[in-house]
């Protein structure tokens, strides 16, 4: 009896196991397009990002050239698993050719802390953004949970001052 609910609890946590790693793999197309590569891009960076976080307590670097540094001293396996293969690219929007913007301000980007009255009342806070964008809209990495939107101006403006 006993070997059956240890068999069981070991196929349970294989199982477990197996669903994390297609999960994490992700299911679906590849990106095709431009605005694919935009939002491809963007998990990288939020890959980096979050990779940093884990090691420094749960911080955020303080500016650019600080995660840039911290970055370059990643071994290639760190950067295999976050799947960048080139670390300058990950800092630049391929949609509009300009370096990403980051919000080093946010203490806690999985903890929601909205900076705005319209931030409370939609639950956006933008992390990271792309400075132009194209055709109008911007892809943004939003701190609660990480989502990323291809967002108009529009309500671009609205979150960013």
């Amino acid at each position: 009896m006993i070997g059956r609910v240890v068999a069981r609890a070991y196929c349970l946590a294989w199982l477990g196991a197996v669903g994390t790693c297609v999960f994490l793999a992700g299911c679906g197309q590849k990106p095709t397009g431009a605005q694919d590569e935009g939002e491809a891009n963007m998990r990288r960076m939020m890959r980096l990002l979050t990779k940093h976080q884990q090691t420094h307590m749960g911080r955020l670097p303080t500016n650019d050239d600080d995660l840039k540094k911290w970055a370059k001293t990643l071994k290639k396996e760190d950067l295999d698993l976050l799947q960048i293969t080139d670390l300058e690219a990950v800092y630049v929007s391929p949609r509009d050719k300009k370096p990403y913007v980051v919000n080093y301000k946010v203490s806690d980007p999985t903890r929601y802390t909205a900076t705005k009255k319209k931030d409370a009342i939609t639950g956006k806070q933008i992390l990271v953004h792309e400075q132009d964008g194209s055709g109008g809209k911007r892809y943004v990495a939003l701190s609660q949970g990480g989502s990323i939107e291809l967002m108009p101006d529009a309500e671009f403006k609205e979150h960013v001052p």
